[in-house]
């Protein structure tokens, strides 16, 4: 399996992970990488799974070297949340892929830096992005999203610098939004 050939898969879109093991009772934790090939169907399908810091730039490019030996065609867009070793792998391999963020992510991640009183609203705000129809009505419901986080300056931070990689799936066909964002 984790030689076979993927040259006849034709995977438009890539999911990038890792899963954290802790081993033992010293508490250290194993990290294995793992990416997933989502075909133009929708069909999602496991790639490849390695040993390696999702933070590593070195590791991800190992990854995907190794998937390309295998045959794997650039994709289109690279989705991860926010595993920068992962998008930068990609940009080096594959400077023609697009790279989005994980929404599910973005917004567990947001909502940590929040307190739990403006969840709801937070919640809502980012429900009503990534259901527009249109990257530019999206664009000014992320402005008002991140107007809204006046008072929280990391949070705010954090998703005016990733806007960008948020609305990228814009760029893609709309059938296919559900499993891209």
């Amino acid at each position: 399996w984790v030689e076979r050939p993927l040259a006849d898969l034709n995977y438009v879109y890539l999911w990038a992970d890792r899963i954290d093991f802790k081993l033992f009772s010293n508490n250290s934790k194993q990290s294995i990488l793992l990416l997933m090939g989502v075909n133009t169907d929708g069909k999602k399908e496991l790639i490849a799974l390695e040993e390696g810091d999702a933070s590593s730039v070195k590791d991800w490019t190992r990854c995907l070297e190794n998937t390309q030996k295998r045959g794997l065609s650039v994709a289109k867009l690279a989705i991860s949340n926010s595993e920068s070793g992962f998008f930068e792998a990609v940009e080096q391999l594959m400077p023609k892929t697009t790279c989005q963020h994980c929404w599910s992510y973005k917004t567990d991640y947001l909502l940590a830096q929040l307190p739990k009183a403006e969840h709801t609203k937070i919640k809502k705000s980012l429900r009503d992005i990534w259901t527009c129809e249109t990257r530019v009505a999206a664009s000014k419901a992320y402005t008002a999203m991140t107007n809204s986080l006046k008072g929280h300056k990391d949070a705010k931070d954090t998703m005016s610098a990733c806007r960008t990689q948020m609305l990228n799936y814009y760029d893609f066909p709309t059938h296919h939004w559900q499993f891209i964002r």
